[in-house]
């Protein structure tokens, strides 16, 4: 399973876009995609909630921050932390491998 995470933060314009390009990819059922809404106030919870594809979760947070990166890794952590574990551990490796 490949999860993509895709942050968003009230850019309902292009999301769909962004959805379908993330989707197209050939990658079937072994691909899922995160959308991280950062207190976003332009609809963009209620298109996730009515979207089609079972591949497409999201995961809400309460209000804008201006650190993407820590604050999805630590709502990540908490709602899939075997996934977070593994992909942690795999980039750890390819680090390594680079060396």
């Amino acid at each position: 399973m490949l999860s993509l995470i895709l942050p968003t933060h009230n850019r309902l314009t292009w999301l769909p876009g962004a959805l379908e390009s993330c989707l197209s990819q050939g990658l079937g059922e072994g691909l899922e995609v995160v959308v991280v809404d950062d207190g976003s106030q332009d609809g963009t919870a209620d298109y996730l909630r009515a979207y089609p594809d079972p591949r497409v979760r999201m995961l809400l947070l309460p209000e804008s921050v201006d650190k993407y990166e820590h604050r999805i890794m630590h709502s990540l952590a908490d709602e899939m932390p075997e996934r977070l574990l593994l992909s942690r551990r795999l980039a750890a490796a390819t680090v390594a491998d680079t060396r």
